[in-house]
């Protein structure tokens, strides 16, 4: 199973690596630098977003198309690893999905892993804990695990992986950073929808998730639209209501119902970055 920089493994049939070279001369090499939607979850791979996209837009432009799938994480050392994958893949077309996860989502075994003062080592321990729990699948699924920690996080509250600032000014570095090695290359820039979760479920918390996620989709908007990148972020249409119900049980990751509206929602923006850098 291929794996990503941070060790993500990639579903059997993702298009996740496009390491042999296109024998058509005619088609498109897509880099897809995403996130864990496009990767985990119990939806098989051919009916995800990244493969609905890839036929979608081989359809609509008439080529050939071979999606390289990488997950991103908003750090100091992701632009140096976007440099190597520029160059290894040799992309015509790059996509980055921004996801509120990496800003909005309260997780409780970070703020343990923290905790500096209050808990001291047993803080840090129960927050290994947490973090392995809910990495592993069966759990992460769970009802009585999901109910657990929906308590922890009322009861003990939760912190974000990034902070909105943090995430406006890396995923402006990469805009800029592709465009610095590849002008030609067809970009675009994708915010995920989202049903505003906090991980708490508190109202309180799920405004202040929501009043985070408008503040850098904004900002992201501004920034493209002064570069004359195309970026579809922040559609009130897909927001609350219907993304929440594309939830799979894991309260993160989307169904199959959530993949077809993903991929629906994602192509017109990176159409429209194809035909303006191509015309086609």
């Amino acid at each position: 199973m291929p794996e990503d920089e941070r060790g993500n493994g990639v579903p059997s049939g993702a298009p996740a690596e496009a390491d042999v070279a296109p024998t058509d001369p005619r088609t498109v090499r897509f880099l897809r630098l995403t996130t864990s939607i496009d990767v985990y979850g119990n939806v098989p791979a051919e009916v995800r977003a990244p493969a609905l996209v890839e036929r979608e837009l081989g359809d609509a432009i008439g080529r050939p198309v071979q999606t390289t799938m990488k997950v991103i994480w908003p750090r100091e050392s992701m632009a140096g690893i976007i440099r190597r994958w520029m160059a290894k893949y040799q992309p015509d077309l790059v996509l980055i999905v921004v996801t509120p996860f990496w800003f909005a989502f309260e997780s409780v075994p970070l703020k343990l892993d923290r905790a500096t003062g209050r808990g001291g080592r047993l803080s840090g321990w129960l927050g290994k804990v947490g973090r392995r729990a809910g990495s592993k699948r069966k759990l992460a699924w769970n009802p009585l695990f999901r109910g657990l920690r929906n308590v922890a996080h009322r009861t003990v509250g939760g912190s974000t992986y990034a902070e909105p600032e943090l995430v406006i000014a890396e995923v402006e570095k990469y805009v800029r950073l592709v465009r610095e090695l590849r002008p030609d290359v067809a970009l675009a820039v994708y915010g995920l929808p989202a049903s505003d979760f906090s991980g708490s479920g508190i109202n309180r918390r799920v405004e202040w998730a929501r009043a985070r996620r408008l503040h850098v989709y904004r900002a992201l908007t501004a920034f493209c639209a002064a570069e004359g990148i195309p970026c579809q972020a922040g559609d009130e249409e897909v927001e609350s209501v219907e993304w929440a119900s594309y939830r799979e049980a894991d309260g993160i990751h989307i169904n199959e119902a959530g993949h077809r509206r993903l991929a629906g929602h994602q192509l017109p923006v990176i159409l429209q970055a194809w035909r303006q850098w191509h015309g086609e």
